[in-house]
């Protein structure tokens, strides 16, 4: 039982969270690139085209970091969370062991299941944070960038 409430199957608040944290990295990182051009920064910075390419790479690679330990944080509270209630014993039998996995036609061991999933998390919202710092890039104004981050999630909402 512990499985399915980890993976979302049941009680599908991991949904929550997620879509939670895309909007902290939407409101945290939506100024990150904006702030120099709205406020003229550049300027005081002296920066040629190398240097702003180096700062905006750096930048980007602090976001990234910053959501990797996030989502780091928010997944292993989530098992000891979970594990502290519902049994999870064993990590070495296979996914389709689970009921609503038997369906899957390889059967992966549950810890690599476990990895992938966090994995594809972790990418999920790596593409988010280079999404909303390449809109920050392109529009140069944090409201904009708020804007069209939040109309992203709404039209892959729907889709």
């Amino acid at each position: 039982t512990g499985y399915l409430y980890l993976f979302g199957k049941m009680n599908d608040d991991y949904f929550i969270d997620i879509l939670l944290l895309f909007l902290c990295i939407v409101i945290a990182f939506s100024n990150v690139i904006a702030m120099e051009y709205q406020r003229g920064a550049w300027y005081l910075l002296c920066a040629t085209k190398k240097g702003k390419r180096k700062i905006i790479f750096m930048k980007s690679v602090v976001c990234i970091l910053a959501v990797v330990i996030l989502l780091v944080i928010l997944i292993s509270f989530r098992f000891f969370k979970i594990s502290s209630t519902y049994p999870m014993h064993g990590f070495d039998f296979g996914i389709t062991d689970i009921p609503c996995y038997q369906t899957l036609s390889i059967s992966v061991p549950i810890w690599l299941f476990i990895v992938i999933f966090v994995l594809s998390q972790m990418l999920l919202l790596i593409l988010a944070t280079c999404s909303v710092l390449l809109i920050s890039y392109w529009r140069k104004n944090q409201i904009q960038t708020i804007f069209f981050a939040l109309l992203i999630l709404v039209v892959f909402k729907i889709v």
